[in-house]
């Protein structure tokens, strides 16, 4: 036997951001009893221990029973653990509280006879004496030895876990990201009981153990390597622990595993980790687990992901078993309901119908009673007559009645739906590393890293660098590959844009904006009135200055002597020249002008531009094609690393608002995927087959005017496929997203370039449709007239600033 005695209660206040619940209760605890060498630390968790508890609990095979008893300060507390083969009480543990039995001998469990049980003890918030002999601190009802009186013959000396060279391991093991990390782990260690595991995920486990409570979600901070605590216990929560732990596990001589993702995979957090382990009782092992997994742990991945899915189809089938009863016991209610109803009408009818009929026969009664005898016998068939057909009508009714619900029970009944059955897909049963709900890592912290990731080298301070599933060589090669695959998935977070992309997009804009304002005049029947009439006065001075210079040129060849019959001949070939000449060709319909050859996109005939018909759907495209563009050329630039050969389609949208300043939001082209979008540009845009990673084959010196002319040819494509009745070419927009994170008054707004100085505010002016998405941002400033984007500042608007403009304005962040 041992004995144990509180001696001192502590009550730490509970801080004040605590949620309810958060502290473990009851707040102090005390744990007595005995366990196998390969228990839990913690009494009770397992079957390999057995245990009283100061809240009056007995445990065995991990099953607490209350047996009402208490253990109070200052009591004097002895466990006596009876293995005598000749006691009646022969393999059992009993429990007396200052010398007094608290209840009767408990029975070991079956699992625990025959193997050695050590003392242990359990308490929080709690000062413990312990006392194991010679003496008992406080006499029992009979003789018992102490554990330091212990007969030789009856104990175990338990051997050191240590290896055949007398060191104990300290094992680092190194694998990649989402790649079974703590899977491996928890087979090893299933395996090899005798290591003890230090991570923040076993801190987190002992302290559930303890009591504590974990309260609200993981934020997107949350991965294995580094959970989120949230105990609400401020020692807990700051990872105080951690430090405390780390301090002292070095001086504890035990085999450890050491499971720190990141930091296993970086030479300097190995340094780090081997520092704490320098004694000579130690052996530094790293323990790479990278390549291909054996056939036996991916079945076992397999496994897992087949018991997942089938918890989830159990769950949907068993909620929609719930929500078919409830629906059938609401029925059942409703049909009670409108039975009662029914009964209570009849009863009422049946009630005012024995009414009516004492009423009637009153009033016959009284009419005399010269009338009594003759009407008497004519009321009686009446009444009878009456009564019969309400008997039958009531007969029929309620048969009626009686028959509708059960038409509807039958009609209602459905055959019960079986329980599903959960399989695995091809691309399931080829899984090596099935995905968890939370990352190794997080994204960011993985993206940052990364390129800082390494194999472990004996070099470094290792005694020995262990290969679990493949050879030094392969390790080598698929670290390599996996490396290269990471530069294509994960962002550049310091990445910052080059000077050749703001120079591009700054011409970009302004050619943007006077394509804008061209549209805008053309589609202006004053400005086009007066343009054409520009334009034809200028014809025609130019015609009378041609015709004024050649007359002077004449009369300067007469001056110098010509001869006469030359000059006849001379006018004689002009006129013939002149009659000659044939008339001008007519000009080509717009529709006609091929926008790919076209000379001057500007103006195509009669001063049309290229672009007349292009409506918000087009500009928003025309947009976005060029700034896929000069995403597509400005990477390569800006990453200057050629491993990284472009950026990857789920990366786009982050790109996009690090280059331009402003979300990228496909509900706005009314898609769900970057590929549909880049479907709508493919003749400039397009995503590589082997990377998944944006592509262009237009040069990066391609004029500007090339995008418009692709723009229009798609255009009157889609155009024409309309006017044919397809109607699935129409493009749907939706309305326009959120503008881009530029402050709303910042001078890099488009609308603030120039305009008239008439009028008020352009915010004032209603816009046209929704421009462009991201791709185009809002106006600011003024805008009195103008096109489907909005433009320039316009007539009615005044330049600068001011108030931000509607959402449906663009801003075009420098």
């Amino acid at each position: 036997c041992f004995e144990a005695k509180i001696i001192a209660v502590t009550n730490p206040a509970e801080p004040a951001q605590a949620a309810k619940g958060s502290t473990p209760q009851p707040r102090q605890a005390f744990k007595i009893g005995f366990a196998t060498k390969d228990s839990s630390l913690f009494l009770g968790e397992t079957s390999e221990s057995v245990c009283f508890d100061s809240e009056g609990g007995f445990t065995a095979d991990a099953n607490r029973e209350a047996k009402g008893f208490d253990i109070a300060r200052e009591q004097t507390v002895a466990v006596v653990l009876n293995l005598d083969a000749g006691s009646p009480n022969k393999n059992t543990i009993s429990l007396f509280k200052e010398g007094e039995r608290c209840l009767p001998p408990q029975p070991l469990p079956e699992r625990l006879i025959g193997k050695a049980l050590f003392p242990v003890i359990n308490f929080r918030n709690v000062t413990v004496q312990v006392h194991f002999g010679p003496s008992p601190l406080v006499p029992l009802p009979f003789s018992c030895r102490g554990l330091q009186d212990m007969a030789k013959d009856d104990s175990v000396a338990a051997p050191a876990e240590v290896g055949k060279d007398g060191k104990y391991e300290v094992l680092l093991p190194v694998g990649l990201p989402d790649e079974a990390t703590f899977e491996w782990l928890d087979d090893f260690l299933s395996k090899n009981p005798k290591y003890t595991e230090l991570s923040d995920r076993a801190i987190i486990k002992w302290a559930e153990s303890s009591g504590l409570q974990r309260s609200g979600a993981t934020s997107w901070k949350h991965s294995n390597d580094k959970p989120e605590i949230k105990f609400n216990v401020s020692l807990m929560d700051d990872w105080s622990l951690r430090k405390v732990l780390n301090a002292i596990v070095a001086t504890q001589p035990r085999n450890y595993v050491v499971m720190e993702v990141k930091a296993n995979l970086m030479q300097s957090g190995r340094a780090d980790l081997l520092k704490k382990f320098n004694f000579p009782h130690f052996k530094k092992v790293a323990q790479v687990t990278m390549g291909d997994p054996p056939k036996a742990f991916m079945e076992r991945q397999q496994e897992q992901v087949l018991k997942q899915k089938q918890e989830e189809l159990d769950k949907a089938w068993n909620a929609r078993k719930a929500e078919k009863e409830r629906k059938k016991a609401a029925e059942a209610r409703v049909k009670a309901i409108q039975e009662a109803q029914r009964k209570a009408k009849e009863a009422k009818a049946a009630k005012e119908k024995e009414a009516k009929e004492a009423k009637a026969a009153k009033e016959a009664q009284e009419a005399g009673k010269d009338d009594e005898a003759k009407d008497e016998s004519k009321l009686d068939v009446d009444m009878e007559a009456k009564a019969g057909e309400d008997a039958a009508k009531d007969e029929e009714k309620e048969e009626k009645a009686a028959e509708a619900p059960k038409e509807e029970e039958k009609a209602v009944e459905e055959p019960e739906e079986e329980r599903p059955v959960a399989m695995l897909t091809d691309e399931e049963k080829a899984l090596k590393f099935r995905k968890l709900p939370s990352p190794d890592l997080t994204p960011s912290l993985l993206g940052t890293h990364f390129m800082k990731f390494s194999l472990p080298e004996a070099s470094e301070g290792f005694d020995e660098v262990r290969f679990s599933w493949a050879g030094a060589g392969q390790c080598d090669e698929y670290f390599k590959a996996w490396v290269l695959k990471q530069k294509v998935l994960n962002k550049i977070e310091d990445l910052a844009p080059g000077e050749w992309f703001k120079a591009k997009q700054l011409e970009w804009k302004r050619a943007f904006t006077s394509w804008n304002q061209k549209q805008n005049e053309w589609k202006d029947p004053a400005k086009r009135a007066a343009k054409k009439a520009a334009k034809e006065a200028a014809a025609k001075k130019a015609a009378e200055e041609a015709k004024k210079a050649e007359a002077e040129a004449k009369k300067a060849a007469g001056d110098e002597g010509e001869k006469p019959a030359a000059d006849g001949d001379e006018a004689e070939k002009k006129p013939e020249a002149a009659d000659s000449e044939p008339a001008s060709a007519p000009a080509a319909a717009a529709e006609d002008v091929d926008p790919m050859t076209v000379a001057d996109m500007l103006d195509i005939g009669d001063g049309e531009p290229l672009f007349a018909n292009f409506a918000t759907e087009d500009w928003a495209l025309l947009a976005l094609r060029f700034e896929f563009f000069l995403l597509a050329h400005s990477f390569p630039k800006d990453a200057q690393d050629p491993e990284r050969v472009g950026i990857h389609e789920s990366n786009i949208p982050y790109y996009y608002h690090k280059y331009f300043r402003k979300n990228f939001n496909l509900k706005y082209y009314g898609v769900d995927a970057v590929e549909k979008v880049v479907d709508m540009i493919q003749d400039a845009i397009s995503l590589t087959e082997e990377h998944r990673v944006l592509a262009t084959e237009l040069p990066e010196d391609a004029p500007f005017d090339k995008f418009v002319r692709l723009t229009e040819d798609k255009r009157r494509v889609r155009q024409k496929a309309i006017d044919a009745g397809e109607i699935s070419k129409r493009l749907k927009f939706n309305a326009q997203p959120e503008g881009p994170s530029a402050a709303p008054n910042s001078q890099d707004s488009y609308g603030a370039i120039r305009g008239s100085a008439k009028g008020g505010l352009g915010s004032t002016v209603k816009a046209p449709a929704p421009p462009p998405p991201p791709a185009a941002p809002r106006w600011q400033g003024g805008g009195g007239k103008g096109g489907p984007y909005g433009g320039y500042v316009g007539k009615g608007g005044r330049q600068g600033g001011g108030r931000p403009s509607t959402p449906q304005r663009f801003q075009w962040p420098h």
